[in-house]
C-alpha cells in the first residue's frame, strides 16, 4: 500500500507541470474562441507610413505544425477556424482594410507563418508568466521581403484550465504585435513599393529550397 502511495504522489507530482494534478478530461475542453479585430496602434502606425499603394495578403503558408494542445487539458480556439495561418492572413487583411490601405486589386503580398508556439510556463516552477512567439516571411510581388520574429509575454496560471484560457486570449494581441513589429521595420513599407512586378510563385517556390 505504502507503495501504490508513494508512487501515485510520484505521477501527481509528474503531472503537475501538465495538469496541474488535476483529473485529465477524456476530450479536450475548448478555450473559449477568439475572433481578430484591427489593432488600433498598427492602424495609426500603417496611416504614418504613407505607403506607396493599397496591397492584398494573397496567401499565408505555414511551414511547421501547430500543436493547438495545452497541458493536455484544452486546445486553442480561434474563429474562423480555416487554419493558424489562414487566421492570420485574414487578420494581416483586417489591419490594412482598418488602415484604408486594403485592396482586391492591390500588390499581392504572400506570407510564410515559419514558427507560432505558446507556452503557459517559463519554467517547472514559474508558473505566472507565459508567451506565444512566431516567426512570420513576407513576400511582395514587386520582388521585397520582410521576416519578423517576437515573443509577447502574458499573465499565467498554475491552474490548467485558467492558463489555458489566459493562452487562448493572448493569441490575438500577439498576432498584433508581431504585425506591429513588422510594420515598424523600414523594409515593410518597401513591400508596397511601385516597382517591377515579380512572379510571386518563383519567389515563393525559391524560398523552400
Amino acid at each position: 500500500m505504502r507503495g501504490f502511495t508513494f508512487s501515485f504522489a510520484a505521477l501527481c507530482i509528474g503531472l503537475l507541470g501538465l495538469s496541474g494534478c488535476q483529473s485529465i478530461p477524456t476530450s479536450p475542453i475548448l478555450a473559449e474562441p477568439v475572433s481578430f479585430y484591427p489593432s488600433s496602434k498598427n492602424t495609426r502606425l500603417l496611416q504614418s507610413l504613407n505607403l506607396a499603394q493599397p496591397a492584398i495578403i494573397s496567401s499565408m503558408r505555414l511551414d511547421e505544425p501547430f500543436d493547438k494542445t495545452c497541458r493536455l487539458v484544452s486546445e486553442i480556439s480561434f474563429v474562423p477556424d480555416a487554419g493558424i495561418a489562414e487566421f492570420l492572413r485574414r487578420g494581416l487583411n483586417q489591419e490594412l482594410q482598418a488602415a484604408n490601405y486594403y485592396d482586391d486589386e492591390g500588390i499581392k503580398i504572400a506570407g510564410i507563418l515559419n514558427h507560432i508556439s505558446f507556452e503557459t510556463k517559463m519554467s517547472a516552477t514559474d508558473w505566472k508568466v507565459g508567451y506565444w512567439q512566431m516567426w512570420i516571411t513576407l513576400v511582395s510581388s514587386n520582388g521585397h521581403r520582410l521576416e519578423v520574429k517576437h515573443r509577447r509575454f502574458f499573465n499565467s496560471d498554475i491552474e490548467p484550465i485558467s492558463a489555458c484560457a489566459k493562452a487562448n486570449q493572448a493569441l490575438v494581441p500577439s498576432i498584433q504585435a508581431t504585425l506591429g513589429k513588422a510594420m515598424q521595420d523600414p523594409n515593410f513599407a518597401k513591400l508596397m513599393a511601385k516597382s517591377q512586378t515579380l512572379n510571386l510563385n518563383l519567389q515563393m517556390d525559391s524560398l523552400r529550397r
